[in-house]
């Protein structure tokens, strides 16, 4: 989970953004009853997300009750929640993909992997509520271990955020086996799984694009970044890949939405995915634009001329020698002898310099 699913509540309508509210408060509630107390700090804003798409996708007997709740934070206060079966299953996702997002730092050796084993009987608790639920994550099992190995491998944009498309394609088209779900068959399955590789591709890609700088400096994995022994850069042709992968997805976001048979939740899922997420990824575009335009310049000034301008630069030294050799023959037939190295050079201010630089040119100083 990236926290890259969140509204704008401003551009909210009051009853999206009181139900947004209670989906919030409702999976935190759902997270607290099934994992403990502490682990609701482990909420973030796609799990929310993901609990108003599967609320949205099933049918009115099965969807999530108004309730209330004393909220930990301000033990005083009572909020308004939802209680059901889509943000069960939501909290029961994110706890598994913070399971698969610390296998990740502990594979590669990052201190943040050590707190996995406090969450062993987490992410067992999670597969007991998704098997409750009926629910089944078919691909989630060594996503860690998968990015790992394209990483090691130098992966590119595309196939580097395969892992996670994968892993959000599951989880969506697994909502059709959600209690009471308004969207089954085939034809569904393939329209949720479509979007959640969309989505998924979307938000590893506009996060690689955000995060450039810090990998650049940091040493870390970024698909556009180019590495040779210790020099490092960024590689535009893999920004434009990036662009190109998520103008792809958007186009298949905005249809597969359209697509979506929501009962409910229209315009907070058409908000975040086709909105939001949209002005992210312009953000995250631009910025990394800028750093690739940077950094193009900033190699061409480093690198060794071209062939052509190489042997230009040659034409005009060799014209620059005979022209020196001319003006200095009458002394030479005169009985002076004629300068051969830089250090030697006489005659005027003009032809000093001349032969400085030439000298310079083909290595005699």
């Amino acid at each position: 989970m990236f926290g890259m699913l969140n509204p704008l509540k401003s551009q909210l309508s009051a009853h999206d953004r009181e139900q947004y509210e209670r989906y919030y408060c409702g999976l935190c509630s759902a997270v607290g009853d099934d994992f403990g107390l502490w682990q609701r700090a482990l909420q973030s804003s796609d799990a929310v997300f993901l609990a108003v798409l599967a609320d949205g996708l099933v049918s009115e007997v099965a969807a999530a009750k108004p309730g209330r709740t004393r909220c930990p934070v301000a033990p005083t206060r009572h909020q308004e929640t939802l209680d059901g079966a889509a943000l069960r299953c939501a909290g029961a996702v994110q706890m598994h993909l913070v399971d698969q997002r610390l296998a990740d730092h502990q594979a590669e050796g990052q201190w943040l992997g050590g707190a996995r084993p406090a969450l062993a009987q987490t992410a067992d608790r999670a597969w007991e509520v998704l098997s409750a639920l009926g629910v089944e994550l078919r691909s989630h099992g060594g996503i860690a271990q998968l990015q790992l190995d394209l990483e090691h491998a130098g992966a590119g944009p595309a196939a580097a955020a395969e892992p996670t498309a994968q892993a959000l394609a599951d989880a969506f088209q697994s909502l059709t086996e959600l209690p009471g779900a308004a969207v089954t068959g085939p034809i569904h399955r393939a329209t949720l799984a479509r979007l959640g590789a969309s989505l998924g591709r979307s938000i590893y890609l506009i996060d690689a694009l955000e995060d450039l700088l810090e990998d650049l400096r940091g040493g870390a994995f970024n698909p556009c970044i180019q590495r040779e022994g210790e020099a490092a850069w960024i590689d535009p042709d893999a920004v434009a890949r990036c662009a190109d992968l998520l103008e792809a997805d958007a186009e298949r976001l905005r249809a597969d939405v359209s697509a979506l048979p929501l009962v409910r939740n229209e315009r907070l899922v058409q908000h975040i995915l086709l909105e939001r997420l949209t002005e992210r990824r312009a953000s995250a575009l631009a910025a990394a634009d800028a750093l690739a335009t940077q950094a193009l310049a900033e190699r061409s000034l480093a690198a060794p001329w071209p062939v052509g301008r190489r042997f230009a630069h040659a034409v005009s030294a060799l014209c620059v020698m005979a022209w020196v050799w001319l003006s200095a023959l009458p002394a030479a037939l005169a009985g002076d002898a004629m300068p051969m190295a830089s250090n030697q050079c006489g005659g005027s201010p003009c032809e000093k310099a001349c032969c400085g630089c030439v000298a310079k040119l083909f290595g005699f100083d």
